[in-house]
Protein backbone atom coordinates (compact mmCIF):
# COMPACT_ATOMS: atom_id res chain seq x y z
CA UNK A 1 0.00 0.00 0.00
CA UNK A 2 1.40 3.42 -0.75
CA UNK A 3 0.27 6.67 1.00
CA UNK A 4 1.18 10.04 1.20
CA UNK A 5 1.61 11.70 4.25
CA UNK A 6 1.61 15.56 4.88
CA UNK A 7 3.76 16.51 8.29
CA UNK A 8 3.74 20.26 9.72
CA UNK A 9 6.83 21.51 10.84
CA UNK A 10 8.34 24.27 12.98
CA UNK A 11 8.86 26.38 10.23
CA UNK A 12 5.24 25.97 9.10
CA UNK A 13 6.49 24.81 5.66
CA UNK A 14 4.64 21.16 4.01
CA UNK A 15 6.54 18.44 3.87
CA UNK A 16 5.47 15.34 1.51
CA UNK A 17 6.80 12.22 1.64
CA UNK A 18 5.62 8.64 0.37
CA UNK A 19 5.22 5.64 2.88
CA UNK A 20 4.97 2.40 1.68
CA UNK A 21 3.77 -0.23 4.07
CA UNK A 22 4.55 -3.89 2.87
CA UNK A 23 3.03 -7.45 3.78
CA UNK A 24 4.33 -10.21 5.11
CA UNK A 25 5.29 -12.39 1.86
CA UNK A 26 2.27 -15.22 1.46
CA UNK A 27 3.73 -18.96 1.74
CA UNK A 28 4.09 -20.70 -1.50
CA UNK A 29 0.97 -22.43 -2.72
CA UNK A 30 1.83 -26.32 -3.07
CA UNK A 31 1.66 -27.00 -6.73
CA UNK A 32 0.90 -31.24 -7.45
CA UNK A 33 3.39 -32.76 -9.80
CA UNK A 34 3.20 -36.31 -11.71
CA UNK A 35 6.46 -38.03 -9.76
CA UNK A 36 8.59 -38.85 -13.49
CA UNK A 37 11.38 -39.41 -11.31
CA UNK A 38 9.65 -43.35 -10.41
CA UNK A 39 10.10 -44.30 -14.16
CA UNK A 40 13.74 -44.64 -13.16
CA UNK A 41 12.84 -48.11 -11.50
CA UNK A 42 12.85 -50.48 -14.07
CA UNK A 43 9.32 -52.04 -13.05
CA UNK A 44 7.60 -48.72 -13.15
CA UNK A 45 8.91 -48.39 -16.83
CA UNK A 46 7.81 -51.34 -18.16
CA UNK A 47 4.69 -51.33 -16.83
CA UNK A 48 4.39 -47.27 -18.06
CA UNK A 49 5.37 -48.26 -21.40
CA UNK A 50 2.96 -51.31 -21.52
CA UNK A 51 0.20 -48.71 -20.75
CA UNK A 52 1.38 -46.55 -23.51
CA UNK A 53 1.49 -49.56 -26.04
CA UNK A 54 -1.81 -50.59 -25.22
CA UNK A 55 -3.46 -47.00 -25.98
CA UNK A 56 -1.04 -46.55 -29.01
CA UNK A 57 -3.91 -46.26 -31.78
CA UNK A 58 -5.41 -43.86 -29.77
CA UNK A 59 -2.87 -41.15 -31.64
CA UNK A 60 -2.75 -43.31 -35.05
CA UNK A 61 -6.69 -42.32 -35.16
CA UNK A 62 -5.58 -38.92 -35.24
CA UNK A 63 -5.94 -36.76 -38.32
CA UNK A 64 -4.13 -33.21 -37.98
CA UNK A 65 -0.91 -32.87 -36.19
CA UNK A 66 -2.23 -30.84 -32.99
CA UNK A 67 -4.99 -33.63 -32.93
CA UNK A 68 -2.22 -36.08 -32.80
CA UNK A 69 0.34 -34.18 -30.50
CA UNK A 70 -3.07 -33.78 -28.16
CA UNK A 71 -3.69 -37.70 -28.37
CA UNK A 72 0.01 -38.78 -27.49
CA UNK A 73 0.02 -35.98 -24.83
CA UNK A 74 -2.79 -37.55 -23.23
CA UNK A 75 -1.99 -41.14 -23.22
CA UNK A 76 1.77 -40.32 -21.66
CA UNK A 77 0.21 -38.07 -19.25
CA UNK A 78 -2.38 -40.97 -17.86
CA UNK A 79 0.04 -43.57 -18.27
CA UNK A 80 2.55 -41.32 -16.00
CA UNK A 81 -0.43 -40.98 -13.59
CA UNK A 82 -1.47 -44.80 -13.43
CA UNK A 83 2.33 -45.87 -12.71
CA UNK A 84 3.90 -42.70 -11.20
CA UNK A 85 1.24 -40.52 -9.44
CA UNK A 86 1.14 -37.09 -8.12
CA UNK A 87 2.98 -35.49 -5.16
CA UNK A 88 0.59 -35.31 -2.17
CA UNK A 89 1.86 -31.83 -0.66
CA UNK A 90 4.35 -29.71 1.07
CA UNK A 91 7.70 -30.65 2.66
CA UNK A 92 6.60 -31.60 6.73
CA UNK A 93 10.64 -30.93 7.59
CA UNK A 94 12.43 -28.70 6.45
CA UNK A 95 15.49 -30.46 7.64
CA UNK A 96 16.84 -33.83 5.97
CA UNK A 97 15.88 -37.08 8.32
CA UNK A 98 19.03 -39.17 8.13
CA UNK A 99 18.52 -43.11 9.58
CA UNK A 100 21.30 -45.25 9.31
CA UNK A 101 22.96 -48.54 11.09
CA UNK A 102 24.72 -46.38 13.51
CA UNK A 103 21.90 -44.56 14.96
CA UNK A 104 19.88 -47.79 15.04
CA UNK A 105 22.31 -49.31 17.15
CA UNK A 106 22.97 -45.67 19.05
CA UNK A 107 19.13 -46.53 20.02
CA UNK A 108 19.34 -49.59 21.04
CA UNK A 109 22.56 -49.29 23.45
CA UNK A 110 20.55 -46.16 25.02
CA UNK A 111 17.17 -48.68 26.02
Amino acid sequence: MKHKTVIAVQQHQLFFSDVVISSAPRKRMHIPRLKVWKLRDPNVKQDFVRLVTERKDDVFEADSVESKWNAMKDVWQKATEQVCGWTKGPLRHSETWRWNDEAATGEKNML
